[in-house]
């Protein structure tokens, strides 16, 4: 019977990680898109910027330059915020493109490198589990099996170790 709870016990954790792993590829997916609306957004500002330099007969560097070097704290703030989507537009466009380009293989490290909080929280929010079917879906699966039962093996041989440590060392 104690054989049987334990195969029970080393099927569930192995199917647990292998559940948690397969959606990998969907919530990866469900980011990028929460990202490349983010970076839509980002795009839209920035060109508005772009277009009212332009309209000035300004470089957009030098138009950013004369708003945060006026004398008018408000009219500086502006110029800070001018110049936060600029920066939003750069990092959501490297990180868009790194982690569309990005093997299936690299995707884990390169959406860490890349994740950001607020759109990691949306895309939760919404995520639609997905069942994986894909080449990709099955070797994220076959990862977490793996990854289950390694963690469950290996507690299993700590615990062990503590138990014998204790048997030969009574406190």
């Amino acid at each position: 019977m104690q054989r049987l709870g334990t195969r029970l016990a080393d099927f569930l954790t192995g199917a647990a990680g292998a559940l948690l792993t397969s959606q990998f590829p969907a919530f990866y997916g469900q980011y990028l898109q929460s990202l490349g609306g983010r970076l839509d957004q980002a795009r839209l500002q920035a060109e508005r910027l772009r277009d009212v330099a332009a309209s000035l007969d300004l470089p957009l560097e030098l138009y950013l330059q004369r708003l945060l070097t006026n004398s008018d704290a408000a009219i500086q703030f502006s110029g800070r915020l001018h110049a936060e989507i600029l920066k939003d537009e750069a990092r959501l466009t490297q990180a868009f493109r790194q982690l569309s380009e990005a093997a299936f293989w690299e995707r884990p490290l390169v959406f860490a490198r890349n994740f950001e909080l607020a759109i990691g929280q949306g895309t939760a929010e919404r995520f639609q589990p997905a069942f994986p079917i894909t080449l990709e879906g099955f070797a994220y699966t076959g990862l977490g099996l793996l990854l289950g039962l390694g963690v469950l093996y290996g507690s299993k041989k700590a615990v062990a170790q503590l138990r014998s440590t204790k048997v030969r060392n009574p406190a």
